[in-house]
């Protein structure tokens, strides 16, 4: 069976397991050849080198390590079946790795790594051999009845290695040789931000006589970090928003959401509604839903970026008169003249 040891900073092991089909008879392990089959075994010891990094998505600079609490290194052979994870300490997120694989029968890994996900998210964990396409990680429920959190600043990345046979002792520190290749492995921010500005609300409202509902059929992600959906089960979000000295009702701070499927379409598009506050939720109308500009162009959420969306309502009516969308740069928020 496969066990994996890590190596932060050349001098320590991280992990030390070994996991795969733990039944003694294997009466109860997959069948091999499909759904997560046992692993192969071979008694060589094999080495990976991967130099961890946190990057911006946009500039592929470096970011500061302010924003990332953990890291959670997911092992995977090459055909995706899961061998076991590690959790990366904060402060050794942005390090050289030296990584042991035994009675390893590959020459290749896959690595999946997820920053800041011990919050906000509820992780579905894989067993030994499951496949990498398994659902990940889904929104927790918040304190509000029938509403969800949203998630936190995630990062991702994966990347497939390169796992070598090794003839000797394998060296744990740099100074055992100096002649170490360490390839590059990035993670980045993963979710996305949307920003919300409403003109035209009645003039003396306040902060709590509103609030945005984003309701989506989009429910996490899975282990490769794509998206997955229920047509059966959905999101719903709960926002607040404040009114600025233009009173306009806008969200405080850009949130986080979990980007789009990679086919966007009206049936799984995130519907964004206004709502004003009643005595209780029962209470509570509904002023406008929108899906779209006036062109016809879906509210998108992509990967590291910030969704802006204007709506402007009819001051006497509260009618839709106009709703504008514009895709940023993670840090960007967009500004709209006063027209």
């Amino acid at each position: 069976m496969p066990n994996i040891e890590v190596y932060a900073h050349m001098t320590f092991p991280l992990l030390a397991l070994w996991s795969g089909c733990v039944y003694e008879d294997r009466s109860n392990c997959p069948p091999d050849g499909g759904g997560g089959g046992p692993l192969p075994v071979d008694t060589r010891n094999k080495v990976a080198y991967v130099n961890l990094r946190a990057i911006d998505f946009d500039s592929q600079s470096d970011i500061t390590l302010q924003s990332i609490d953990d890291a959670t290194l997911y092992f995977f052979t090459p055909d995706g079946r899961f061998i076991q994870q590690t959790v990366i300490p904060k402060e050794d997120v942005m390090s050289d790795f030296i990584i042991i694989f035994k009675d390893y029968d590959y020459d290749k890994a896959i690595i999946s790594a997820w920053g800041n996900i011990a919050e906000l998210v509820e992780v579905q964990p894989i067993d030994e051999g499951g496949y990498s396409s398994t659902d990940f990680l889904s929104l927790m429920d918040s304190d509000i009845e029938g509403w969800n959190n949203c998630p936190g600043e995630m990062f991702y990345g994966t990347e497939t290695f390169d796992v070598t046979p090794y003839e000797g002792e394998i060296p744990t520190t740099r100074a055992d040789d100096e002649n170490i290749v360490y390839k590059t492995f990035n993670i980045t921010q993963k979710n996305a931000r949307i920003n919300i500005v409403v003109r035209g609300l009645p003039q003396g409202s306040t902060n709590n006589d509103y609030y945005f509902g984003l309701n989506r059929q989009n429910l996490g992600y899975d282990y490769n970090g794509e998206a997955y959906w229920d047509p059966a089960d959905q999101t719903d979000i709960r926002e607040s928003g404040q009114f600025n000295n233009k009173g306009e009702y806008i969200t405080p701070a850009p949130f986080y959401l979990i980007h789009d499927f990679p086919q966007l379409t009206r049936n799984n598009c995130m519907i964004l509604t206004l709502y004003k506050t009643g005595e209780t939720r029962a209470g509570d109308t509904e002023v406008t839903s929108v899906i779209q500009d006036g062109y016809g162009q879906l509210i998108s959420l992509q990967q590291a970026k910030t969704t802006n969306v204007l709506v402007v309502l009819d001051p006497a009516t509260q009618a839709v008169i106009r709703v504008e969308i514009v895709i940023t740069d993670w840090d960007d928020i967009y500004q709209w003249s006063e027209i």
